[in-house]
């Protein structure tokens, strides 16, 4: 629904915290043209901070519905 935001979830595990991290995601279309994309700098989201002794940081993309019915990748 176009009211409605696109939720993408990352998980990344790490065997070492590796300094100037930085995740991201790109959506396309059925032909692979990019069609969005983010990340954590463009995002202001430092990840340095979020490192545990879990090894592992979730991230959350919430970006609003600019797609029309379709299949897209990630």
């Amino acid at each position: 629904r176009p009211d409605e935001a696109i939720t993408i979830k990352l998980k990344i595990k790490y065997r070492e915290a590796i300094e100037g991290l930085i995740a991201g995601i790109t959506i396309y279309d059925q032909l692979s043209h990019p069609l969005f994309a983010t990340n954590t700098q463009a995002e202001k989201i430092i990840l340095e901070k979020y490192y545990s002794e879990s090894n592992t940081i979730e991230i959350t993309f919430e970006v609003g519905n600019v797609l029309s019915d379709g299949t897209y990748y990630v």
